[in-house]
């Protein structure tokens, strides 16, 4: 007999409602990313035209952001996938 009926506590729909949970964390987490990055951008820029000798020390937060990102994409990517929902 299998352990995978629906009960009170664990309805047929939860599975669901993780997974949208889940999915909204990482397009959320993707959404404020590049707009972080965006505004980040921007400025850059006006420093840049306004005080050229400090544009390269500003970047560096920008490219290592970027970084914590990606691996941050990628570990719940990973995490997603290696675990079973049914």
């Amino acid at each position: 007999m299998s352990d995978s009926a629906p009960t009170e506590w664990c309805p047929v729909y939860a599975p669901f409602f993780g997974v949208m949970g889940c999915t909204a964390s990482i397009v959320f987490t993707c959404f404020g990313a590049a707009y972080g990055t965006a505004k980040s951008g921007v400025g850059i820029s006006a420093l840049a035209v306004m005080r050229p000798e400090l544009m390269m020390k500003n970047v560096v937060p920008v490219v290592m952001v970027r970084y914590l990102i990606t691996s941050h994409r990628l570990f719940l990517t990973i995490s997603l996938t290696c675990h079973s929902f049914i």
